[in-house]
């Protein structure tokens, strides 16, 4: 499938937003509740959802009302586990900031504590290098830094400085891509994989800028033909009762098994 540049951006946004929905409303479809997060974050947060920072579930329980101190605790935690994967140079003469509450500033000093004690060139003051790194934007009242944060604040502001982080030292899953050029002509090629864990998040910045620089995009199936992918759905199922251990070696189906057995997920799928 082919899309040009005008209508690249908006699929990009329509798949963000669908696999947002697809992968957490399922969960709670029986009590029918519904995301509560702001339209504008939509895209930060389908970003920060694949960093595995903090868990999904949170979008349906007060998630835009003020933060509590364990679930500060736990996104400082799991973003500290994420910057830690860089292996950075420790800065053994900070002192990190204490924290002793949920406001707005709270959030970013304990945030601003996860990079500064490394060799980062960060500065002395967490609110102008969180502003200067785009991290901190504020509001139309100005920083509120004295208000309380909500969930969805704390999770954007933690997304926006793992995804700022890893740019900034090059890092951040690269895939397997290939760049091919003739004539002044560039091509992607850029290998796929349908179920991920955290670890591939973020992606390298390179990859998306090429993403968002190309002119057209080319993908293995029109995800937006129904018929199709009904017709792909059905031919992907056995209809005549065979199941996998029927099709492949016992060897072949121990590895599988102990794969669906790592991941939590049943056999009979």
């Amino acid at each position: 499938m082919k899309t040009n540049k005008l209508t690249k951006g908006m699929l990009a946004s329509i798949f963000a937003i669908v696999m947002m929905l697809t992968t957490v409303i399922p969960v709670f479809a029986v009590e029918q509740q519904t995301p509560d997060i702001s339209p504008w974050a939509t895209g930060e947060l389908n970003e920060g959802e694949k960093y595995g920072i903090y868990p999904m579930e949170w979008y349906y329980d007060n998630f835009r009302s003020e933060i509590s101190e364990e679930r500060l605790d736990e996104i400082l935690a799991q973003t500290s586990e994420k910057i830690a994967r860089l292996e950075l140079e420790k800065n053994e003469n900070y002192q990190p900031v204490t924290i002793d509450g949920t406001t707005r500033g709270d959030v970013l000093n304990g945030l601003f504590n996860i990079v500064a004690q490394s060799d980062l060139p960060v500065g002395d003051s967490a609110v102008e290098y969180l502003q200067d790194r785009k991290i901190l934007a504020g509001t139309g009242n100005g920083l509120a830094l004295e208000r309380p944060a909500t969930t969805e604040e704390a999770v954007i502001f933690a997304t926006r400085l793992v995804k700022d982080t890893y740019d900034q030292l090059d890092a951040g899953a690269k895939g397997v891509a290939w760049k091919v050029e003739n004539d002044g002509n560039i091509v992607y090629l850029l290998g796929s994989i349908h179920i991920g864990s955290p670890d591939l998040y973020p992606y390298n910045s390179k990859l998306l800028t090429a993403f968002d620089e190309s002119d057209s995009l080319y993908v293995e199936a029109n995800l937006l033909d129904t018929e199709g992918m009904q017709y792909f759905a059905e031919l992907s199922m056995y209809q005549d009762g065979t199941t996998i251990e029927d099709a492949v070696s016992d060897e072949t189906y121990n590895k599988i098994e102990k794969v669906l057995e790592k991941y939590g997920q049943p056999v009979e799928l």
